[in-house]
């Protein structure tokens, strides 16, 4: 059984996925996202696993990577990772309180970057040497909070690694700027 979830134009499919929760979606962290609290875009949970997915597509017109991209991505980590924390805990019923629950349970954390980058119509080795600087950064994230691991993917450019396939949501393709070529 696979789950499909759409985030930021984006159709993520995780095939054998135990749980997939959308974390922005939920009412609690809306409830805590006023005071500065930062989260990952997706959280799965596969078997023992836990992945904490963030999603940036810099194919619009007039996006561009911030300079301090890795420093938002170790924030969202760790505000994802401190928010389940206190869920787990919580006496609170709800899906995301037992879903935190589950989460807490898990033997490795990965994180993850899935990134559009603008790739001006370049094929697949071109776009890799994109991410590669990426990959770097997040690699030394991912060990310095002591992480199982750290990747980044592309729908352009997917990693091996992780635990979901990608493709881009042909109804919102007028909107970005970035390739000649069809999806």
């Amino acid at each position: 059984m696979s789950t499909e979830v759409l985030v930021d134009g984006i159709y993520f499919t995780f095939p054998n996925a135990d749980a997939v929760h959308i974390f922005d979606d939920s009412a609690q962290y809306n409830d805590v996202k006023g005071w500065g609290i930062k989260g990952c875009d997706i959280v799965l949970l596969k078997n023992d696993e836990l992945w904490l997915i963030e999603v940036k597509d810099y194919t619009y017109p007039g996006a561009s990577q911030p300079q301090d991209l890795v420093a938002t991505l170790a924030s969202k980590i760790s505000g994802t990772l401190g928010m389940l924390h206190i869920w787990s805990r919580s006496e609170n019923d709800g899906d995301a309180y037992e879903f935190a629950r589950r989460c807490a349970k898990a033997k490795r954390i990965h994180a993850a970057l899935h990134v559009e980058p603008k790739d001006g119509g370049r094929k697949e080795k071109q776009v890799q040497a994109v991410l590669m600087p990426l990959q770097g950064k997040i690699n030394m994230v991912g060990k310095s909070m002591k992480l199982q691991g750290a990747l980044v993917s592309s729908t352009f450019a997917p990693n091996d690694n992780a635990a979901w396939t990608s493709r881009r949501d042909p109804t919102k393709r007028a909107a970005h700027q970035d390739r000649s070529s069809p999806l």
